[in-house]
């Protein structure tokens, strides 16, 4: 679900919400849902290779198992670090590190749901 940027909610109020966590203040480039289903997972990128670049991720399912996978992966240091996704949590980092969504079990019936804002730290 793209163009939520255009929408109040999204871009205003939880908007706000997130430069109270942060302490930061952005631009918006977009706001948007993204799913995953069983046997599905991100490809390592970048989003941006600006160093202002951030992304805030919510993980918007109410209920997650670590045997479902599914975590937020990173490559640091030629190392991959993982953030698991936990429900109606939110993950905040530089947008030019690679990064993918790992792959989610088969067994899992439903969508993993994120709410990804794009933002650039604002200088």
């Amino acid at each position: 679900m793209e163009g939520l940027e255009n929408d109040e909610f999204f871009s205003v109020y939880l908007l706000n919400k997130i430069k109270e966590v942060t302490n930061e203040n952005f631009d918006v480039e977009r706001i948007y849902f993204n799913g995953h289903n069983a046997c599905s997972q991100g490809y390592p990128h970048t989003d941006t290779n600006k160093e202002n670049g951030r992304t805030f991720l919510i993980y918007c399912n109410s209920v997650w198992d670590l045997s479902l996978g599914g975590s937020t992966s990173f490559m640091i240091d030629n190392e991959i670090e993982s953030f698991f996704p936990y429900p109606r949590s939110g993950l905040y980092f530089k947008n030019n590190i690679i990064h993918m969504a790992s792959p989610i079990s088969k067994d899992f019936k439903g969508v993993r749901v994120t709410l990804a804002f794009k933002l650039y730290k604002a200088e």
